[in-house]
C-alpha cells in the first residue's frame, strides 16, 4: 500500500497508513517488522500477547508477561460484564460488548500508554523488556492502540 500510494499525486497520498496486527505465536513477526522499516508513513499498533489484550485494558491494567499467549487475557476478560464465554471459541465484538467497551476507552487509552512509559524508561514486565527503548517483542504484554487513537484524534471527542 506504501509503494501504491508514493506514485500518486502528492493530494491523494495517505498522511499516514496504519498496520495492526498482534503477537500471537507467529514465529516470523520480526520480518514482518523490520519490512514495515523505512516506510515513512507506516505507523505499528502492535497488541502483544493478542488484540484480547487491548479490549482487556479497557477494564484494569495488567502488567504480567504472556510470552505470546492469551489464556490468562480471555480468562480475565471473560469475567468482565458481557465478556462471559469470551475467548477461542467467541471473540466476537457483538453491540453489547461494544457498549461495554466504548465508555472504557479512555482508561485503555491510559493503561496502554502508560506500559509503553514503563519500556521507555528501562521497566518493562518481561525480562527481555528491561532496557530502555526496547523492541516490540519485547514489551510483553503491551498495546500499541493509543497511537493509532491519538493519529485519529478519537480521545478529545469522548
Amino acid at each position: 500500500m506504501a509503494e501504491e500510494d508514493a506514485h500518486r499525486p502528492d493530494n491523494e497520498q495517505y498522511a499516514e497508513i496504519w498496520a495492526l496486527f498482534d503477537r500471537d505465536q507467529h514465529g516470523d513477526l520480526d520480518d514482518a517488522l523490520n519490512a514495515l522499516k523505512g516506510h515513512s508513513k507506516i505507523r505499528i499498533s502492535l497488541s502483544h500477547p493478542s488484540f484480547d489484550f487491548w479490549l482487556y485494558l479497557h477494564y484494569g491494567l495488567y502488567d504480567q508477561p504472556q510470552d505470546g499467549w492469551n489464556h490468562q487475557v480471555h480468562q480475565m476478560l471473560s469475567q468482565r460484564p458481557g465478556f462471559a464465554g469470551f475467548g477461542s471459541r467467541d471473540k466476537r465484538i457483538s453491540k453489547s460488548r461494544a457498549d461495554e467497551l466504548l465508555p472504557r476507552l479512555k482508561t485503555a487509552y491510559d493503561n496502554a500508554r502508560s506500559l509503553d512509559k514503563r519500556c521507555a524508561t528501562g521497566k518493562c514486565a518481561h525480562p527481555r523488556g528491561t532496557k530502555p527503548q526496547c523492541g516490540p517483542l519485547d514489551q510483553d504484554p503491551s498495546s500499541g492502540m493509543w497511537r493509532l487513537l491519538d493519529s485519529l484524534g478519537v480521545l478529545p471527542f469522548l
